[in-house]
């Protein structure tokens, strides 16, 4: 068999096609579980710490970002998160304490892979007022304090905009 010009050309063709074909595939299965993702993704908080002395409130511990998904291709820029307490035993009286905004990498942000985690250890130093502290001391001596946290993230995927997600409030372990 001669190897002509036109038999080039419908071999890089071929090639071409059988390429970008797959390319289409695998991407379509990738985008499959970009909902899937987007709702899985989770915000805790680990190795959580707090002091009170006088009025100053010290919290600090590890923010965790987990993507529980075989999505690829999410990035996180930022992520808000405010932590609450709640006397346990009216789960009516919560209270805001302190809020905190951890920015991630470069303009679009870092990418979070399939099945893994972005850690961020965070410190917080606020000033409570008379009133939230004797709240929180109050809580703590009658063993009635539970910590929450709630939050935010900023998305970016093959959109130009980004996304924001909400993590609903849930206990500090």
């Amino acid at each position: 068999m001669r190897v002509t010009s036109k038999t080039v050309i419908i071999g890089v063709y071929a090639v071409l096609v059988v390429s970008c074909s797959i390319n289409l595939v695998l991407s379509t299965f990738n985008y499959l579980h970009f909902y899937r993702a987007i709702e899985r993704i989770d915000l805790l908080i680990v190795n959580f710490q707090w002091t009170l002395s006088d009025n100053e409130l010290n919290l600090s511990g590890i923010l965790v970002i987990s993507n529980p998904e075989r999505y690829s291709g999410l990035r996180i820029r930022v992520v808000y998160y405010e932590f609450w307490i709640i006397n346990s035993s009216d789960p009516f009286q919560n209270y805001p304490i302190a809020a905190q905004r951890s920015w991630f990498g470069t303009e679009k942000g870092i990418l979070l892979e399939p099945y893994s985690n972005i850690t961020n250890t965070f410190t917080i130093i606020k000033e409570l007022n008379e009133e939230t502290s004797e709240i929180l001391q109050t809580l703590r001596k009658e063993n009635e304090l539970v910590w929450t946290v709630k939050g935010s993230a900023w998305l970016w995927a093959f959109l130009e905009e980004p996304i924001q997600i909400f993590f609903p409030q849930k206990i500090i372990e």
